[in-house]
């Protein structure tokens, strides 16, 4: 497999032909004729439930990511790349909902067995030049345990934040 760098803007072969894949699987649950691989999933309409059912059709082709590697990768290409990568993936702990340039972001949680998936679209929305992040809860993956009290969360959370 003839790999480039990923810093220079290139992936692997076997990126490129997998993101053809991923963009066929956005088009079906997306209900779209055709998605392009630099095609935003959340651009295209896609939300939480969209996200878990893309999760599930890429577990039938031998790709097992979590769900919320759809904030750093939200296009076809994306995810390629990451399925193709090897290595750790990111802590997803507080996630990009919507960027912005001004001082002060704004933090918001999803309600109680929510994810920050379910407030892409309200955050994208939001008119307003402050980045907006989402608190991704624990165990949605099944691999951590959840906070069983409000402090919990907040020793968690607050370090995160203040970073």
């Amino acid at each position: 497999m003839a790999t480039m760098n990923r810093n220079e803007g290139s992936v692997s072969l076997a990126s490129s032909c997998l993101a053809e894949v991923i963009s066929g699987i956005f088009a079906d649950l997306l209900k779209q004729p055709h998605v392009e691989q630099d095609n935003d999933f959340f651009e295209l309409g896609g939300d939480s439930l969209t996200a878990a059912a893309l999760m599930l059709e890429l577990e039938k082709i031998g790709i097992e990511l979590p769900v919320s590697v759809l904030f750093d990768s939200p296009t076809p290409a994306g995810l390629a790349v990451v399925a193709d990568t090897t290595g750790a993936l990111p802590d997803h702990s507080l996630v990009v909902l919507k960027p912005g340039t001004a001082d002060d972001p704004v933090f918001i949680a999803p309600g109680l067995g929510g994810s920050a998936l379910e407030m892409v679209s309200f955050a994208r929305k939001v008119v307003t030049s402050r980045q907006i992040y989402g608190l991704q809860p624990r165990d949605r993956n099944g691999k951590e345990v959840p906070f069983t009290s409000i402090e919990d969360a907040a020793r968690f959370y607050l370090p995160l934040i203040r970073d």
